[in-house]
């Protein structure tokens, strides 16, 4: 039976002890939140922006509250293209049912999402598009935690 070490505990443990990166030991957690109520209807493909993440922020959990947008609507949650990614408009939040009651979801509840754990090198937005779109008005509500010292 062999005894094998991940990253930082190899940087840790190492004939010259290195340090760990920022964010992954005893990191502070942090939140970015925000919200969007719409007029009325929310067409489809439409992009809502909301916080924009700081470089080096390596998320934690997204969660998302949407009250009922009407007998219609799906919507994703993810980024666009920068610099240093590409877009992934379902990289926290995929084929979100925002129709018939009011809901609330969060990533960690779903599985092999390419937005857990992940780590932005650049400033990055976050984003909710809508895939289906909504007959009546609503609200989201986005929180983002993360650490990035």
């Amino acid at each position: 039976m062999a005894t094998l070490s991940g990253v930082n505990a190899t940087l840790r443990d190492g004939a010259v002890p290195a340090m760990i990166p920022k964010g992954e030991q005893y990191g502070r957690v942090r939140v970015a939140y925000d919200t969007y109520t719409s007029a009325g209807a929310i067409a489809l493909n439409d992009v809502i922006n909301m916080m924009i993440l700081p470089a080096g922020a390596r998320v934690i959990d997204v969660y998302l509250s949407s009250t009922d947008h009407g007998t219609v609507g799906l919507c994703t949650v993810g980024w666009p293209a920068t610099s240093a990614d590409t877009v992934d408009l379902a990289g926290f939040l995929s084929t979100v049912d925002i129709k018939a009651a009011a809901i609330t979801t969060a990533m960690s509840t779903k599985v092999n999402l390419a937005g857990m754990l992940k780590k932005f090198t650049v400033a990055t937005q976050v984003q909710i598009k809508i895939t289906e779109a909504t007959d009546a008005a609503g609200t989201f509500k986005l929180a983002v935690t993360y650490v990035i010292d």
